[in-house]
């Protein structure tokens, strides 16, 4: 079984090239079948004050804005927040621990 730290070690060493291959839209099941049942279930964000805990790419980050949500994604592992700040910037960090991350983008 894999620990937390070692999965967060392993996104956190993953090639940029594997990274990029996500997209700003996720990847093809993201896209294809995720995003739509996932903004479905969200339903309507504007105003809304969103946690994206995990952020991976930042794919959320990047989305939900777009539809008038008030987004901050944590995210531990490096190459992927990385990537993330690209295009979603300062509405991502970086968190050393995924738990005090949680709670730092509270305050």
């Amino acid at each position: 079984m894999t620990t937390n730290e070692e999965a967060i070690r392993w996104w956190g060493t993953m090639p940029r090239a594997d990274v990029e291959a996500f997209g700003d839209q996720g990847d093809f099941s993201m896209r294809h079948l995720l995003n739509a049942v996932l903004l479905r279930m969200l339903g309507d964000v504007r105003g809304r004050r969103v946690l994206d805990a995990g952020c991976g790419t930042g794919y959320l980050s990047r989305l939900l804005p777009d539809r008038g949500a008030e987004v901050v994604g944590v995210e531990p592992a490096r190459a992927l927040i990385d990537y993330a700040r690209l295009d979603a910037g300062a509405r991502v960090r970086r968190s050393e621990h995924p738990t005090g991350g949680v709670r730092a983008a509270r305050r």
